[in-house]
């Protein structure tokens, strides 16, 4: 529904939510007569009103990240500022329920990371999907392959920091340490192999 009230000027106002009705009276000062005149003043404007402050608080993390955006279809910008309001939305509702599970302040995204987050996992969405399927192609054969990954040793990711039988013991044999690669270290897990 949108709603054009005349006030001191026109304010124009679209909702989802609630529309002109009830129209209430109110009072307002005009300058021509130097009195108080009553005018009409719809529910739409009242709601408003009364919920001013999150719009600006929306307004002002819109403003606060804004990327350059240049396009001749008006419609682009739409739909981008529905992306933002969305993504806003949601850094919101995670940081609730971040402070709802009780997580402690420093753990919480910030959300230039938060967005950064999501926008990865969007990108990687069906990323293995991707890949061309049969015979590669001459140029595919003669590009440079990728550097072969090392073997990590230890426990798995998954299990890692699961706090199930990962002591550290004493070996008799110096082994490659796991994680600064250039060191070593007579220090490993009891449960590699």
């Amino acid at each position: 529904m949108a709603v054009r009230w005349f006030d001191n000027r026109s304010v124009t106002l679209a909702s989802t939510f609630v529309g002109p009705l009830p129209v209430k009276k109110i009072r307002r000062w005009q300058k021509a007569t130097k009195s108080h005149i009553e005018i009409d003043h719809p529910s739409t404007v009242d709601h408003y009103n009364r919920s001013m402050g999150a719009v600006d608080m929306l307004d002002a993390f819109i403003v606060q990240y804004r990327f350059q955006l240049r396009s001749k279809r008006w419609y682009m910008y739409l739909f981008w500022h529905t992306v933002t309001v969305a993504l806003i939305n949601a850094w919101l509702v995670y940081r609730r329920d971040c402070r709802l599970l009780g997580m402690p302040s420093k753990e919480i995204l910030k959300r230039r990371q938060f967005q950064s987050r999501v926008g990865s996992a969007l990108i990687l969405v069906n990323a293995e999907a991707s890949r061309k399927r049969g015979r590669p192609s001459l140029e595919e054969q003669t590009a440079a392959k990728p550097a072969r990954r090392k073997a990590r040793k230890g426990p798995s990711p998954d299990v890692q920091l699961d706090a199930v039988g990962h002591w550290p013991e004493k070996t008799d044999k110096r082994g490659r340490c796991a994680q600064c690669t250039t060191g070593y270290s007579d220090t490993a897990c009891e449960n590699d192999p």
